[in-house]
């Protein structure tokens, strides 16, 4: 988890300042496989570009043909598009958290797809959408069901993070690293509680802490 973490920090600026594919890239999340770099982002079907030194970049499809799986635009009518992915790899295969939502709503939901492999070119490559994780409701909820980063703590158990703009950021930890996730209390992000402060929240393991890292913004 560390890997993907401090790629996403570290490198992505290299990343961002390189070739037209990388242009416009929203929210992205950064991966290494079989001495590749693969980028996911914020779009239509969740785009997908990769490259080999992170300086030369092509497009390579995205993870849904449609612009949002069916059952999150039955969910959230007038979804267009997926939002903020996170991509991290344990128990053998690739974890894609994602977010459908619309601008300004709390109704939203958090989803994850998986995958064996990050080539195309390799006879498993196929992302299987496992559905959906976490939802929350206007008048119900006190997050946000968006923006979602998944870490491991010391005793490597999953903890999704995730809620922006809506609140604070929350945690929930995960059973077995499947869609089932028990509630843990909410934390208070630092600054004011306004709402559409703090969003795509982050964590990084480091000896044994994890630092967050908000970002702040409308």
């Amino acid at each position: 988890m560390r890997l993907f973490a401090c790629l996403s920090l570290w490198l992505l600026p290299v990343c961002l300042a390189a070739d037209e594919p990388m242009r416009h890239v929203h929210d992205p999340t950064i991966a290494t496989h079989g001495g590749e770099y693969y980028v996911f982002s914020t779009g239509k079907g969740i785009p997908i570009r990769r490259s080999k030194n992170l300086l030369h970049w092509e497009t390579a499809g995205r993870v849904f043909e449609e612009d949002a799986p069916a059952w999150a635009r039955q969910e959230i009518p007038g979804a267009r598009d997926v939002w903020a992915p996170d991509i991290s790899f344990c128990g053998g295969q690739y974890h894609l958290y994602y977010s459908v939502s619309t601008f300004g709503s709390q109704r939203s939901c958090i989803g994850l797809a998986t995958n064996k492999t990050l080539d195309p070119a390799d006879k498993e490559y196929q992302w299987i959408d496992q559905g959906k994780v976490i939802e929350s409701f206007p008048g119900k909820d006190d997050f946000n069901a968006i923006d979602p980063a998944l870490v491991l703590d010391a005793r490597k158990r999953p903890w999704l993070v995730f809620g922006s703009f809506w609140g604070n950021p929350t945690c929930q930890r995960g059973r077995q690293h499947v869609p089932c996730w028990k509630r843990a209390a909410s934390e208070e992000a630092p600054g004011h509680r306004e709402r559409a402060e703090w969003r795509c929240e982050n964590r990084l393991a480091a000896d044994g802490r994890h630092p967050r890292t908000p970002n702040r913004g409308r």
